[in-house]
């Protein structure tokens, strides 16, 4: 009577896999001692190869190839443990594995067949105990701490006793167990390092470490937890170190010593520490993430670019790694991956949108309106001058395009318009009360030659230069009311030089006129007493305002003396 096979109760899930033509790939009937060969090859694979879920999963080919033909006892027994060992890992199956333990260490006690030990030799048939053990790590991992303790206590194993009465709150019967095994002289240092973790006392962790003769990796690693959870960078260094000259597969400890070292500024330690943490841990998003930092912080910006797509490939969902992705992309001249963060960015957040990051992007890729005289380009320049360090550090990038330099790829900026286009499209239809997006919207189409841009371009700075003008106080402030001065002069250019080339003339008093009445606003702020009106800038951008006036009133005039002609010939 071989084993009772537990089948997996859950709706969405097969119980093993179904070929949809079973003829095609049929499964040769096997002896027992065919079928023990097969066990034994996937126990030397799962002993030969790293311990992965790919792993088990060429495991689980050789065992379901087993249990489709139960024949033996110890056959079955050793292939229902490894598979067990497989699904306790995997939330949809762990509970299907606690049942199958539960069954098998049944099976143990009643089997009472004279064929049981069959075989018995050819394979590495699970004691009793491993099985009681491997169901006790079953039922802590699904949650069942205290079924897990009564198990560990029949067991009698100790260490996991104290770990999980202290998991439950028993601290009590955590210094119970640790002073008896004590008072017998059978204590370990794995016991003085659970009584140190629920008494918080690091001469426990001192204790284990002596009573081991400095063999004991799990009491320094304890140590300096305890230090870092202190905040005790210094001191807690030390102890990783020295745990992880023990043990160097503890991708966790180099994690903590890399933030450890951080904090204390030994960015050559960090850089080790966080290069061994990935080395070990690919998937680890935060130690690539502080990895690019600390590049960063050393001027190794290429190398940070680097470390920051690991981490977005290891985490895809987190903005703020994007973000920094988006910064030093810029910075290094990758302007297609700078283009696909900010748009990931837009797509995690949509409320999101560094402003300053975006403007500096844009400016980058576009050559910027030229045709302004000098006076207005000089205002736009102190308002530059008040942006923020996201800004600051793109200039050098800024200057490089409109220099008509080469990105890092060694091809020029230009061909990213299409896609730079794309991306304001996207964010003016998110953000429509910001100035500075809409501004940058009207270069992009200004800066075409197709007609058609120019008049997009023209109607999105009308569309900046009245958010300007809605933000609170901005007539009170130098900074808002050169800001909407500059915006309402650019756009008076605009309408100006449209009006020169277009055919139809009324469209084009149409545009002048509703520029006249926007100069003729900010103009009116100006008249008002202030304590900018003292100002030698403020004198300057009022004279400007009124030269521009004059001259949108002179090109308002022309218009209509031509279309008067036009209109007197056509009467003769």
């Amino acid at each position: 009577m071989v084993p009772k096979n537990v089948q997996l109760q859950d709706d969405t899930l097969l119980d093993s896999v179904v070929y949809s033509d079973p003829e095609t790939t049929p499964t040769p009937r096997l002896t027992s001692l065919e079928q023990a060969v097969v066990l034994g090859q996937c126990v030397y694979r799962l002993r030969s190869l790293p311990i992965d879920r790919l792993g088990y999963e060429e495991a689980e080919a050789f065992i379901q190839c087993v249990l489709s033909q139960p024949l033996c006892w110890c056959v079955q027994s050793v292939a229902l443990f490894l598979r067990c060992q497989s699904e306790r890992r995997r939330s949809k199956r762990a509970e299907r594995a606690m049942l199958q333990l539960e069954e098998l260490t049944q099976s143990y006690s009643a089997s009472k067949d004279d064929h049981v030990l069959d075989l018995f030799y050819c394979l590495p048939v699970p004691t009793i105990w491993a099985i009681e053990k491997e169901y006790a790590d079953v039922l802590l991992s699904v949650g069942a701490t205290k079924s897990a303790l009564e198990v560990y206590e029949r067991l009698e194993m100790w260490e996991e006793v104290a770990e999980c009465s202290s998991a439950v709150g028993r601290t009590g019967r955590v210094r119970e167990v640790v002073t008896e095994r004590l008072e017998r002289g059978a204590a370990t240092p794995t016991l003085l390092c659970v009584l140190g973790d629920v008494t918080r006392d690091p001469e426990d962790y001192r204790r284990a470490w002596h009573m081991s003769e400095g063999r004991c990796g799990r009491a320094q690693r304890s140590l300096g937890y305890y230090h870092l959870r202190r905040k005790e960078y210094k001191e807690c260094i030390p102890a990783f170190q020295l745990s992880l000259k023990i043990n160097s597969l503890q991708e966790k400890v180099w994690f903590s010593l890399g933030c450890a070292a951080q904090q204390v500024g030994d960015q050559e330690l960090a850089v080790q520490a966080f290069q061994r943490c990935v080395s070990l841990e690919a998937d680890f998003s935060e130690a690539w993430n502080n990895l690019a930092t600390i590049y960063l912080r050393r001027k190794e910006k290429v190398k940070a670019f680097r470390a920051f797509q690991e981490a977005v490939k290891c985490n895809y969902d987190s903005w703020k790694i994007w973000e920094n992705l988006l910064v030093v992309s810029v910075e290094i001249g990758e302007l297609r991956q700078a283009l696909q963060a900010y748009h990931r960015i837009l797509d995690l957040q949509n409320k999101f949108l560094d402003v300053e990051v975006s403007i500096s992007l844009s400016r980058s890729l576009l050559y910027l309106y030229d045709a302004l005289n000098f006076d207005l380009l000089s205002f736009g320049a102190t308002y530059d001058s008040m942006c923020s360090y996201a800004e600051q550090i793109l200039r050098c990038m800024v200057r490089a395009v409109l220099d008509g330099q080469e990105d890092r790829s060694g091809q020029s900026a230009g061909r990213l318009r299409d896609s730079v286009g794309q991306l304001l499209g996207r964010v003016t239809s998110q953000v429509t009360g910001n100035s500075d997006v809409w501004e940058l919207y009207a270069d992009y189409h200004c800066s075409s030659s197709d007609t058609l841009d120019q008049e997009k371009g023209l109607l999105e700075l009308q569309k900046a230069q009245r958010c300007a003008r809605q933000v609170r106080g901005w007539d009170r402030q130098w900074t808002g009311l050169e800001r909407a001065a500059h915006l309402t002069l650019k756009y008076c250019h605009k309408c100006r030089e449209l009006s020169q080339v277009r055919e139809d003339g009324s469209q084009s008093v149409q545009s002048l006129s509703s520029a006249k009445l926007a100069l003729q606003g900010i103009i009116t702020k100006t008249k008002v007493p202030s304590s900018l009106s003292l100002s030698s800038l403020f004198l300057s951008l009022v004279f400007l305002l009124s030269k521009w006036f004059t001259h949108l009133l002179l090109t308002l005039t022309g218009i209509w003396y031509r279309g008067d002609r036009r209109a007197r010939g056509t009467d003769c």
